[in-house]
């Protein structure tokens, strides 16, 4: 019966000791988790953000995509007479 006890106690205190040496491990393993979902929610938020900045360039290159732009500005083009709106 001894013997059974001694192996028992040895058990449960590699046991114990083993959860002890492994929360560290665990705690760093979680915060690189962490760290790792927010680097690739900063990738893909800078994926969408250069899709949008492209298809904005291509807009603008296009010749209505230009005229569109200067005509925001408040350009005419020669000959042409501007239209007032009051609001």
């Amino acid at each position: 019966m001894n013997r059974k006890l001694w192996f028992l106690l040895v058990a449960v205190a590699g046991a114990i000791t083993g959860a002890t040496l492994s929360a560290k491990p665990w705690m760093i393993f979680n915060e690189q988790k962490r760290q790792a979902r927010e680097v690739v929610k900063d990738m893909q938020e800078a994926e969408l953000e250069r899709v949008r900045l492209s298809n904005e360039k291509s807009r603008l290159n296009s010749p209505l995509g230009r005229e569109t732009a200067l005509r925001k500005k408040g350009y005419i083009k020669k000959g042409e007479t501007p239209i007032l709106i009051e609001e």
